[in-house]
């Protein structure tokens, strides 16, 4: 079974612990985590879109610092990786689920890969010092630069944006591919202007949750719950009614108050995930939340899709995306 869920995710079963397997692979500039584990009497199978970034920093820093490492949630807290040192082999552990998987980083295949990605990171943070870093990297995001232009990005943006570049071979393929540089173009864009099409999706949406406080479709791919949270979050009921309808002048108006009082980065996901999805701004809100469920939003969102399928796989990546550019 294990065989089928390798060829089926086009992943590597990476460690093995009892009748539970860890598989991953790299997928551009993501590892994809595949978990297939027994549960009694039937076997589950979870996935992840991790960033490669985000575990060779840790790596790097971890490492650096012997046997002193801090564990790294990732996966919105999925899962735990750490690292235990054996004489002069670390060993990278990863747990999921009550379940940790050793993973040898001197002698296996893909604890070697994560230690390149981790040298390479090591190459960029030695050169993204010198002055002409800063001109190189934001040329790549947008063809130009100019010395007396302020620019929005993070010196972290950018040095993620070269790690990506790194493992991505050229700047042709980094835009091609990269929708971290697309969420950075957006950024620079920002404005704090509303498209009207964005306040026409949200009109569409409005009346699955006003004057309403559940739903009973009964299905388990109901948005109610995330469009209500979104809904209670962001607007207030009183200031969008008229005579107890939806007006759309007092809408339009209270969407671009909240426009306006989102950040920057927070305006470039927004638009970033309609251009992605095509879908109602209401549900892109839910993950800008206090405590907003990406697994749920997930899970919502891939629920008409096979697991293995490539719609499946474009939505798990899109997200995870965000998530990353988010933290």
């Amino acid at each position: 079974m294990v065989e089928i869920i390798a060829s089926d995710f086009e992943v590597t079963v990476v460690a093995q612990k009892e009748e539970n397997y860890f598989l991953a692979d790299k997928k551009n500039v993501f590892y994809h985590f595949v978990f297939f584990q027994k549960k009694g009497y039937y076997n589950e199978v979870k996935q992840f879109y991790v960033h490669r970034y985000e575990i060779a920093s840790w790596l790097l820093s971890s490492i650096d610092a012997a046997k002193n490492t801090k564990p790294l949630a990732i996966a919105e807290g999925n899962i735990l990786v750490s690292l235990k040192f054996e004489e002069a082999s670390p060993m990278l552990l990863i747990t999921f689920d009550e379940v940790t998987y050793t993973i040898d980083l001197i002698d296996s295949d893909f604890g070697k890969l994560l230690r390149i990605d981790s040298d390479s990171l090591a190459k960029i943070h030695s050169v993204n010092s010198k002055k002409d870093f800063k001109k190189k990297m934001i040329s790549a995001i947008l063809n130009e630069y100019d010395e007396k232009t302020i620019y929005p990005f993070s010196a972290d943006s950018l040095t993620i944006a070269a790690f990506e570049l790194k493992l991505l071979k050229s700047k042709k393929s980094w835009q091609q591919l990269s929708d971290y540089y697309r969420l950075l173009k957006l950024e620079y864009k920002d404005s704090k202007v509303i498209d009207p099409y964005l306040v026409d999706n949200l009109m569409s949406s409005l009346p699955i949750v006003v004057g309403k406080t559940e739903c009973d479709c009964g299905s388990d791919a109901c948005f109610f719950d995330l469009l209500n949270t979104a809904y209670t979050t962001f607007f207030t009921e009183a200031n969008i009614l008229t005579d107890g309808n939806v007006d759309s002048d007092k809408v339009e108006l209270q969407f671009t108050k909240i426009w306006t009082e989102l950040d920057v980065k927070q305006r470039a996901v927004m638009n970033f995930l309609d251009y992605q999805f095509e879908n109602t701004p209401l549900i892109n809100l839910y993950l800008l939340t206090k405590n907003a469920s990406f697994e749920e939003y997930i899970y919502k969102m891939t629920y008409p899709y096979q697991p293995d399928s490539e719609d499946d796989a474009f939505v798990r990546r899109i997200a995870s995306w965000v998530g990353f550019y988010m933290r």
